[in-house]
């Protein structure tokens, strides 16, 4: 069985990784779902970081550089429901991590 930090798998086959989904995912699922008929995932995520010490031009290019972070580590926030109950994370090749960003980061 292999394990990636922040999913317990139960399963894994080839490049992907599958688990129940908890309580709390189950939660969040019935929240972001009605989103899916727009075409867009209903989601949030809060963050707080310090941001005094860089220029403002920079900025947009330091906050793409930590979405992509993001997809790898925690890699649930790239996980897909599956089957109602089951959560799958599909290990990203090149071409995906890179197109990865333009599909979900959104200013």
């Amino acid at each position: 069985m292999q394990s990636l930090p922040g999913l317990a798998h139960v399963s894994s086959l080839f490049c992907s990784f599958q688990r129940a989904i908890g309580e709390n995912e189950t939660f969040i699922k019935l929240v972001g779902d009605p989103g899916l008929a727009l075409g867009r995932g209903h989601w949030t995520i809060n963050s707080i970081a310090p941001t005094g010490f860089l220029r403002a031009e920079t900025l947009p290019s330091v906050f793409l550089k930590a979405w992509k972070t993001l997809r790898l580590n925690p890699p649930s926030i790239a996980v897909l429901a599956v089957h109602e109950k089951t959560l799958e994370y599909v290990i990203p090749d090149n071409a995906t991590l890179k197109n990865w960003p333009s599909e979900t980061f959104h200013r």
